[in-house]
């Protein structure tokens, strides 16, 4: 794994995240003040962690043989997702009454960190093939 590549692209998820973070607190503050749950601070955080923890596999996948990249990256995303949905129903069962709040600011944020993933990864792909 090329370490320059894979600081680059740690910094730039770490942007997006304070980006993410600092407009959403900055929003829930002043425009959907009745809207704020707890949870949101550590949302964004949580996507990091797990964006990281794939791309490191995706990378080390992407190393080995070509023809594997596809099932495992199918799997990992598989895997991901079931991890989110896991997270989703545990805030669910302990916060109902910011159940909206919580899935809208989720599904912005799953979006946002798929696409940059995958973004990222397809730059990789190509600038190491």
């Amino acid at each position: 794994m090329n370490t320059e590549q894979f600081r680059k692209f740690t910094l730039y998820l770490f942007f997006l995240t304070v980006i993410i973070t600092v407009t959403g607190w900055i929003l829930f503050r002043t425009v959907l003040t009745d809207q704020y749950f707890k949870g949101f601070l550590f949302l964004p955080f949580l996507f990091f962690g797990i964006t990281i923890a794939l791309h490191i596999y995706l990378i080390k996948s992407s190393q080995k043989e070509i023809i594997k990249f596809t099932p495992r990256f199918m799997g990992a995303t598989g895997i991901k997702m079931l991890i989110y949905f896991i997270l989703i129903l545990i805030f669910l069962l302990i916060d109902r009454e910011h159940a909206v709040s919580f899935l809208i600011c989720f599904l912005i944020c799953y979006l946002i960190y798929t696409a940059f993933e995958v973004i990222s990864i397809l730059k990789y792909l190509k600038l190491n093939r």
